[in-house]
């Protein structure tokens, strides 16, 4: 195995408080535990080969929130939390972390531009 990707998505569009507590387990079961779980059942696979990387592809969300997004931007700032801590292990214990914030706010054209990653360094 050469890499991982953690790139999930499940959002649920409601104002913070309101909602359906199951919806908000689900989204953080999905956006955070799932890639978590992933990282740790993949990662003896990539020190037995001696490579490997985990990619994981959070949102600005985490750090931009919006009253419409409680869990969604929950479980992503809690996937850079993850992805960060988890870069911080050493080698070969584990593989190299790298962690992409995208980001879909509003840009000065108005639009949204879904194409925005930068490294987290970048930011």
């Amino acid at each position: 195995m050469r890499a991982t990707i953690h790139s999930c998505k499940l959002l649920f569009t409601v104002l913070c408080g309101a909602g359906d507590p199951d919806e908000w387990e689900e989204n953080i079961q999905i956006n955070l535990i799932g890639p978590m779980r992933l990282t740790r059942r993949l990662t003896p696979a990539m020190a037995e080969k001696g490579e490997g990387y985990h990619i994981n592809i959070s949102s600005s969300a985490g750090k931009h929130p919006s009253p419409k997004q409680c869990a969604y931007s929950a479980a992503k700032w809690g996937m850079t939390g993850f992805a960060l801590s988890s870069a911080k292990v050493p080698y070969p214990t584990h593989y190299p972390i790298l962690l992409f914030l995208c980001d879909m706010r509003p840009h000065f054209s108005g639009t949204r531009d879904q194409s925005c990653c930068w490294p987290a360094e970048a930011l």
